[in-house]
């Protein structure tokens, strides 16, 4: 399965080999600093059709702050963590792609 998720670091290697982990902010994933540089900031959702998108922090980088993505991606929870309560007044945020989903 694939996962979005801005510095995926750890994550995407402990997750092993079977999921495709892409980097929204492209670092690691090819052709993302380049939509970002162009403004373009949904080209990882639009482009890989991520079935899971996780957010930490809120910001216009973020997949969940695009017009359009609440169309294709719901909520399904939430993950507390004192250091984020902390600094970011929020946990990890988990999206999956609706299954109705079409072309987005």
């Amino acid at each position: 399965t694939s996962v979005a998720i801005a510095e995926p670091g750890t994550f995407g290697y402990k997750l092993g080999p079977d999921y495709q982990v892409l980097d929204v902010l492209g670092l690691a994933s090819p052709g993302v600093a380049k939509a970002l540089r162009a403004g373009d900031f949904n080209y990882t959702v639009t482009t890989w059709k991520p079935k899971y998108v996780v957010t930490s922090w809120q910001g216009k980088y973020n997949p969940d702050q695009q017009p359009g993505f609440f169309d294709h991606y719901e909520l399904v929870g939430e993950f507390r963590e004192p250091y984020w309560d902390v600094l970011l007044k929020q946990g990890a945020m988990l999206y999956r792609r609706k299954a109705d989903a079409t072309a987005h």
